[in-house]
């Protein structure tokens, strides 16, 4: 939330392109050009904790390669990347919880 990304870099964001050594991001911003994007140490805790969860929880397969996947669902329970909608309904749920209001619809 505070990095200052575009919600569409976060939804583009692959496992590859994070840096945890240097608290970096590689994103492709608007007209396509590369960036790398600071975050904070709170934001690497974070990511760490979901990197640890994302294999045993979403099972992704070998070839997935987004950084924010949806748990399996349908017949044949494959993963696949988070859409936009879906993180902005993630944003309000908790930013609800704590009594702000994100999104307006």
């Amino acid at each position: 939330m505070g990095s200052g990304l575009r919600l569409t870099e976060v939804v583009g964001a692959n496992i590859e392109d994070v840096d945890l050594t240097e608290n970096l991001l590689r994103v492709i911003r608007k007209g396509g050009k590369e960036q790398y994007v600071y975050f904070s140490d709170l934001a690497l805790y974070d990511i760490k904790e979901y990197i640890k969860i994302r294999d045993q929880r979403y099972k992704p397969s070998s070839k997935e390669i987004a950084l924010f996947i949806a748990a399996p669902v349908g017949r044949k329970g494959g993963t696949r990347r988070l859409t936009q909608r879906s993180i902005e309904k993630l944003i309000q749920k908790y930013a609800n919880l704590y009594g702000k209001v994100m999104f307006q619809n």
